[in-house]
């Protein structure tokens, strides 16, 4: 048996001289069976990268050809050959590595069609399929990101050579006459920021022709009506509705950064079409907590269509519970297990005297001494029930804030609460402009649907500042708590610097009902419900300059909020549409017409 000893004591370049020396100059009947001529040089990289291995953690018994300083020219010249040698074969072996510092690289890697098998491929009888990229990449969780249709069992698995993707094919395993189509989705990813090479199919065929109808579309978040990138678009030839989470895709296409999708070689068969969005490491089905949509008929694929679609994905109402309940401060408060919208509550109401929802978050207040018993729904559909247990009062003084920033001289200042105020007690309030007298004349009013809300209005000056002051007990809350000596400063804009909107809908369906809000980034400034009997022009006065979206929401069912969607029943999400509002100026009046989108 051949044994090779470390070198321990001689430097690094005469050992590997040392090694190839012996791997080129060794007799054939020496070295093992497999190892010819022609790859000599591979063999000694990997044994000599084993040798160094094992060299400083497993001490194995490595014994090279001694090495000598022959004076002769003919040994001089054959340790230059070998040095020069070993330069390049360790330049072929190296494993690369993802470089440290500099720019961040968001270019994914192409395809080098010259050196790559040809696709689409017709009349194909190779053993292999080769896609060569431009740099070098990784193979990522090709179990599930690799998708053949039909499938081909057993399934080929993807190998990596540096540079190249090799695919093994055998030819007994797939069929004449029939479009193969490889969907690598995320699978192949250069080294460096795993960057995917995005949407990459190859097609391939044993017979003269490759199948060629196609799909294309665009996905939209029913929720926000934006399209939606990253989702997948996704076929199946079987048409049961539980196929979506259960079975593989036939085809499959992920969105771009518009949300637009496109399927190609398609063979002619009837499909269902679906769109999910999955988390990073997804697995073509749709699995609770993912958001989904539907078409609400099969596509059926024949000569030479060409289809364009829109789909709406959702996520379905049953996926949501209350994770946790209890009290904060006054407050009850419920966390939900993801954030929803339009969420209303049920059951035992009547003691609740004022509750709000923020994205994944309930809070109620009440004064009930029994428990109560709270339904929670979200677009009309009740997901869970919550106790609520009696409160027992505790003393605490008021925290309130006031809005100081320069508004409108004609609205008035709000001053909120955190907990529902029960009373104002305008002798404890103090009102003045500047250094003069306090003003006698302002009135003060507590917010029927937010009564955590209070009013303050009077005859404001523009351009003004004031100096509002609250003496303890000016405010008292539902639970008998008021407010220490509280001070604040308040200035108001000159009415010139606001604007307003007329805003126009056309379009729609007169049979149905509309919900219009306009944003302030996330924040609503106004709802307007506008039924079959309104008109659909609305007003939106004293405005500040700046940009706006307009959120039109077509409630199908006239119950005054968003329904979102259900596969089980086919029922779609009610369509929202948003519209961006540029051009407020201060001191102009802005008409915009916004038109309804067909489907």
């Amino acid at each position: 048996m051949l044994r090779l000893r470390p070198l321990k004591s001689t430097p690094i370049w005469i050992q590997i001289i040392s090694v190839k020396r012996f791997f080129l100059f060794t007799p054939a009947t020496s070295l093992p069976e497999q190892v010819n001529s022609s790859f000599r040089s591979t063999y000694f990289c990997r044994m000599f990268c084993q040798w160094q291995h094992s060299h400083t953690s497993l001490g194995v018994d490595l014994v090279p050809v001694p090495y000598t300083t022959s004076t002769s020219l003919g040994n001089k010249l054959t340790y230059l050959i070998n040095a020069a040698l070993v330069v390049l074969i360790f330049a072929q072996c190296a494993t690369p590595v993802a470089p440290r510092g500099g720019p961040k690289d968001h270019t994914p890697p192409s395809v080098v069609v010259e050196e790559s098998t040809p696709n689409p491929m017709i009349n194909f009888d190779l053993e292999e399929i080769r896609i060569t990229l431009d740099e070098w990449v990784q193979l990522k969780n090709v179990g599930t990101e690799v998708i053949i249709s039909p499938p081909i069992e057993p399934k080929p698995f993807p190998t990596l050579d540096r540079k190249t993707v090799i695919i093994p094919i055998d030819l007994e395993t797939i069929q004449d006459n029939t479009t193969y189509t490889i969907n690598f989705g995320e699978a192949i990813q250069d080294i460096t920021e795993r960057n995917p090479l995005f949407n990459h199919t190859f097609v391939f065929s044993k017979g003269d022709y490759v199948d060629s109808l196609s799909i294309s579309g665009t996905v939209f978040n029913a929720h926000t009506g934006e399209p939606e990138p990253g989702a997948r678009f996704i076929l199946h030839d079987n048409l049961s509705d539980t196929a979506i989470s259960r079975l593989l895709p036939s085809y499959f296409s992920s969105t771009d950064e518009n949300g637009r999708f496109q399927l190609n070689f398609l063979r002619p068969d009837t499909f269902r079409g679906y769109a999910i969005k999955e988390a990073e490491f997804g697995n073509y089905r749709y699995d609770v907590g993912e958001q989904l949509g539907f078409l609400d008929e099969p596509v059926a694929l024949f000569g030479t269509d060409t289809i364009d679609l829109r789909l709406w994905i959702f996520t379905p109402l049953t996926q949501m519970k209350a994770a946790s309940s209890r009290r904060q401060e006054e407050a009850w408060k419920i966390a939900l297990t993801r954030e929803a919208s339009f969420i209303e509550i049920g059951g035992d109401t009547a003691a609740i005297i004022y509750w709000e929802h923020t994205a994944d978050t309930i809070k109620l207040w009440h004064k009930s001494p029994d428990t109560l018993s709270i339904e929670i729904l979200e677009a009309g559909v009740p997901f869970d029930t919550v106790a609520i247990t009696p409160y027992i009062p505790e003393e605490a003084s008021l925290s309130v804030s006031l809005n100081a920033k320069k508004q409108h001289p004609d609205d008035p200042v709000r001053i909120l609460v955190t907990t529902p105020v029960a009373s104002v007690d305008k002798s404890f309030f103090r009102v003045a402009q500047g250094d003069s007298v306090d003003l006698t004349s302002f009135g003060l009013e507590i917010d029927q649907l937010d009564p955590r809300m209070i009013y303050l209005s009077a005859e404001w000056v523009e351009k003004a500042s004031y100096h509002v002051r609250l003496l303890p007990g000016a405010v008292t809350d539902i639970f008998g708590n008021s407010n220490d000596t509280l001070q604040y400063v308040i200035s108001f804009d000159e009415r010139v610097n606001f604007g307003l909107l007329n805003l126009t809908l056309t379009g729609i369906d007169s049979t149905k009902q509309y919900i219009l809000t306009l944003l302030d980034h996330d924040k609503e400034v106004e709802t307007r419900i506008m039924t079959t009997r309104s008109d659909r022009v609305l007003v939106f006065d004293r405005l500040p300059a700046r940009e706006y979206m307009a959120r039109i929401i077509e409630d199908r069912n006239a119950n005054g909020i968003w329904d979102t969607g259900d596969l089980e029943t086919k029922r779609q999400p009610e369509r929202i549409f948003m519209q961006k509002i540029e051009g407020m100026r201060p001191g102009w009046d802005l008409d915009l017409t916004i038109t309804w989108p067909e489907k």
